[in-house]
């Protein structure tokens, strides 16, 4: 059977009580870290004009736009709520740059409106799947050259849990693939150029993949040689290099979602090992920021590409050179400590002189041995001190990634930190404890469109 014909009946065939405890739970927590992060960086950059461009759209009113009194079309309102899941690039991801969730939990909530409701097993079932799905896709995928893999690959997921939510067939499932493939896209010179679409392109993953699934059971065809075509996913977004094995190994017994990286700090994934190694500095070795004369950072040429390429210097929009930075992660952290959310959210912080003078003494290196020996994320931090004293700290996975997990406890206490952060800017937090428990207990949720109540301040008792 063609592998993405097996995932296709994988997608409409698993049940609840399939899915693994461990995935379940992992889905849980991310959904927890999605909507902590959307809470925390509604009102950040990029956010607005979004929301006004789908309210002007207008449509039919089928779901909501959080944190807003607009009712749009559902694959518009997951876009505006996906921009504001991602803006402050503190959501999970998947090693490599697919941030899924930012993606996916707005489209099931937006497509749980707009089906009249879904129960707390369904959207965990959905949510575990697509998770599945997209992980074994990503790990298959060796070389995205430049693509940005939250829109290249995410997409995907969120063409999944459309379908599944809709009721396609295993056939209309392929054809929605095949779509989604002709949507596929995403650059990473987004990031580096320090542009507000790297946003957008979350929007544009929740949007189009849910897109995807509606054309499909409308009756248009798609694709059906997905990945393996001659101009296939594998030829088009993996330069060639594509393991097709790796999509159905063990499918249906094993799901990946358990592969899931939670940032410790809000920042670009790709620095977080640095700032790891950047806070054992200060906290360990007795660093101070204003100590250091000069400094390496050296990488993975992956990670080097996207966030050491150019001179730490901010532009139109601080946040996001900031969030794709290494010389002001390092910078910030050996000035200021652990990293806040203010740190790279406020721009009279980010512009601060002596972060960008110390930043600029930071040379970037690309470690081509990094990648091949110890993983993309692998970060050494070398300082040397006025003094002339030489102190290094080497991480290979940062804390939050799966092999250096953070606990439950710990992502409900990050879940904590973002809402405080925005009551402080205006948001409402009595139901902060409330998500947290009405989310950790989804399977006894009748219909999850209750959650709505901490997203959309018209719906609140």
């Amino acid at each position: 059977m063609d592998v993405v014909a097996k995932l296709a009946e994988h997608i409409v065939a698993v049940r609840y009580d399939m899915c693994s405890p461990d995935a379940l739970l992992t889905s849980k927590l991310s959904i927890v870290d999605t909507l902590g992060a959307a809470i925390a960086g509604h009102a950040a950059a990029g956010c607005a004009p979004v929301v006004k461009v789908v309210r002007d759209w207008g449509g039919n009113p089928e779901a909501s736009v959080w944190f807003d009194d607009a009712r749009v079309i559902a694959p518009h309102a997951a876009l505006a709520n996906a921009v504001m899941a991602r803006a402050i690039d503190y959501d999970d991801a998947l090693t490599r740059g697919v941030h899924l969730s930012s993606a996916l939990v707005p489209a099931i909530l937006a497509q749980a409106e707009a089906r009249g409701g879904l129960s707390g097993r369904e959207l965990l079932t959905t949510f575990t799947v697509a998770t599945d799905v997209v992980a074994r896709l990503n790990a298959a995928t060796l070389d995205y050259h430049g693509f940005d893999p939250t829109l290249t690959c995410g997409i995907f997921g969120v063409t999944a849990a459309t379908a599944r939510l809709r009721g396609l067939t295993a056939a209309e499932t392929i054809d929605a693939f095949g779509i989604a493939l002709n949507e596929a896209s995403g650059t990473f010179q987004s990031n580096i150029d320090g542009a507000l679409v790297v946003r957008l392109n979350q929007g544009f993953a929740a949007c189009e993949g849910m897109k995807a699934a509606i054309f499909a059971a409308a009756g248009i065809t798609g694709v059906k040689n997905v990945f393996e075509g001659l101009y296939g996913y594998g030829h088009l977004y993996s330069n060639g290099r594509f393991d097709v094995a790796r999509l159905a190994e063990r499918l249906g017994e094993r799901f990946d979602g358990t592969e899931t990286f939670f940032k410790r700090w809000p920042s670009c994934g790709a620095t977080l090992a640095g700032i790891d190694a950047a806070v054992a500095l200060v906290e360990t070795d007795g660093v101070r920021g204003e100590d250091v004369a000069s400094g390496e950072v050296r990488v993975g040429r992956y990670h080097y590409n996207l966030c050491g390429t150019r001179p730490f210097w901010p532009g139109e929009n601080p946040s996001v050179d900031a969030q794709f930075s290494y010389q002001y992660a390092i910078a910030n952290t050996l000035l200021r400590g652990r990293p806040r959310l203010e740190h790279f959210l406020e721009p009279r912080v980010i512009v601060e002189p002596a972060v960008g003078d110390l930043a600029r003494r930071l040379r970037v290196v690309a470690d081509d041995r990094f990648d091949e020996a110890h993983g993309v994320l692998a970060t050494r931090v070398t300082v040397t001190l006025r003094s002339g004293r030489i102190v290094e700290r080497f991480v290979q996975f940062p804390r939050g990634h799966f092999r250096n997990a953070m606990p439950a406890e710990e992502l409900i206490e990050k879940f904590r930190q973002n809402l405080a952060f925005a009551q402080q800017r205006g948001y409402d937090a009595r139901y902060g404890d409330r998500i947290v428990e009405t989310v950790m207990a989804l399977e006894d949720t009748m219909d999850v469109r209750a959650m709505l109540a901490w997203l959309v301040p018209h719906r609140r008792p």
